[in-house]
């Protein structure tokens, strides 16, 4: 048996078609124009995120991520070296973190997971070469306030 469509009953389903549509649109929108749980993976070092360069100077693998990270051992680098974890792999960092109301613009980063172990402060728009003893040795970081960067050696 053939179904044919009556003119009152096309409207409808265009007009449904139609919000969903838009529904969906809107949506997208919304996800492109909130803050990321996790790397953007742009392949850059874009304002509010810490960067972790896999070689001295940035060069090689770059890891980009605006929040904390409490186990770099199951993060890889984009660009280069993707086949390398981030913890204990890291030999340059830039903190690209914006001012924000929660104050947190600093980064504390550990020689441990979970933000555990000897801590160095990387202040607020620091790039530069991690020194020889803290070279290949970060494996969690976290955003922190002045008072508490200023608790620590800073880089």
């Amino acid at each position: 048996m053939t179904h044919i469509l009556t003119a009152p009953t096309m409207p409808k389903r265009r007009v449904a078609a139609t919000v969903l549509v838009c529904a969906l649109l809107g949506l997208a929108g919304a996800m492109a124009t909130s803050p990321g749980s996790a790397s953007a993976a742009t392949g850059t070092c874009d304002p509010g995120e810490f960067c972790m360069y896999y070689l001295t100077n940035f060069a090689g693998g770059l890891y980009e991520f605006g929040g904390s990270d409490s186990n770099l051992n199951n993060d890889h680098f984009e660009n280069a070296n993707t086949g390398s974890i981030v913890g204990n792999n890291t030999e340059s960092v830039w903190n690209r973190g914006v001012s924000n109301s929660s104050g947190l613009v600093h980064v504390l980063v550990y020689s441990g997971t979970s933000y555990t172990g000897s801590a160095l402060c990387v202040t607020q728009g620091r790039k530069a070469n991690l020194p020889s003893n803290w070279q290949n040795n970060i494996e969690s970081y976290r955003w922190v306030d002045t008072n508490t960067c200023n608790r620590f050696t800073h880089l």
